[in-house]
């Protein structure tokens, strides 16, 4: 596939962007732009996409750090909210022994949020969002608007619940939201933990069963270390996932949910045939994708490096 069909489609990824500060056994290691959508969405740009992030920060400092970052890897920030009244949000990360990271987050936001002038959208786009901003009483309904109005013009969209345990309590209403939120998916890629988080689901069948997915919806279940598996109505298979020993887990998976996306628009699927493809296809996407996540573990970037991308894109074309 050439450059130029690469471009013609188009994704947004719609969540929170943060300024990560990374420590590790008391000690500060590194700081970098953050939030599961911008990780994504910095990938996808290196990779020479069009993408655009939907999102929000301060006219500070650090949000115009952000704003020089995410233009140099080719993020389109059109539609960005920039406040000129509030601070951008930051993110304390700490990695355990393990590196794998637990947060303390700190953000002052003004109460009407993504109020903007939403991107129209075309059948060839996709769309990327998480529960940052799809269970917040101050962001859900704006968001879902434009997440109906994407689906109706025949646009892919894939979720991630993003559902970290110690950051929010699974309310009823927070339970009601994410169905809710699932329903508009064509693909969702959620970990072991998300789902025992909101459901306390064990398996990937309880995870299907308990997100009231139905027959038209794949599932993409995450295990840490473990495993990746896919289910839906026709396909159910189990990819091993190779031991390494990452330098950081901040932002694997959302370089994954890239490696996703990158498979789709090189593979020209549209919304249409994703419930077509087979297993050798799915298969195919999620070694891409491991490739991604994988990458991101092996250094203190939370998205794949300029060296990977590079190599990615000679081979793709």
């Amino acid at each position: 596939m050439n450059n130029e069909s690469m471009t013609l489609r188009r994704v947004f990824t719609v969540g929170e962007t943060y300024f990560d500060i990374i420590f590790s056994q008391g000690m500060y290691i590194s700081s970098t732009p953050g939030g599961g959508m911008l990780n994504s969405a910095v990938s996808l740009g290196r990779l020479g996409l069009s993408v655009y992030l939907i999102s929000e920060y301060g006219e500070d400092q650090i949000g115009k750090m952000i704003e020089i970052f995410l233009n140099e890897s080719n993020v389109n920030t059109s539609f960005v909210n920039k406040y000129p009244n509030f601070p951008t949000a930051l993110s304390l990360a700490f990695l355990d022994e393990n590196n794998n990271a637990s947060y303390s987050f700190y953000k002052i936001f003004p109460e009407n949020r993504l109020n903007i002038q939403f991107p129209p959208i075309t059948k060839d786009d996709i769309i990327l969002f998480s529960s940052s901003y799809g269970i917040n009483p101050s962001t859900r309904n704006n968001l879902l608007r434009f997440i109906e109005k994407a689906k109706s013009f025949g646009a892919i969209i894939i979720y991630d619940p993003n559902f970290r345990k110690k950051q929010h309590l699974a309310t009823d209403i927070v339970k009601k939201w994410e169905l809710e939120n699932f329903k508009y998916a064509h693909i969702i890629r959620g970990s072991d933990e998300d789902f025992f988080s909101l459901f306390s689901a064990q398996t990937i069948y309880e995870a299907f069963s308990n997100s009231g997915l139905s027959d038209t919806q794949t599932l993409i279940y995450t295990s840490r270390n473990k495993e990746i598996h896919l289910l839906n109505s026709t396909i159910n298979f189990v990819l091993p996932v190779p031991h390494i020993m990452p330098q950081s887990t901040i932002g694997a998976g959302d370089a994954f949910n890239s490696g996703i996306i990158h498979s789709l628009i090189i593979n020209q699927i549209r919304e249409d045939e994703i419930h077509l493809l087979e297993v050798e296809s799915w298969k195919s996407f999620l070694e891409h994708s491991l490739t991604f996540s994988n990458n991101v573990c092996l250094t203190m970037e939370n998205y794949i490096s300029l060296d990977f991308a590079q190599n990615i894109r000679s081979k793709t074309g």
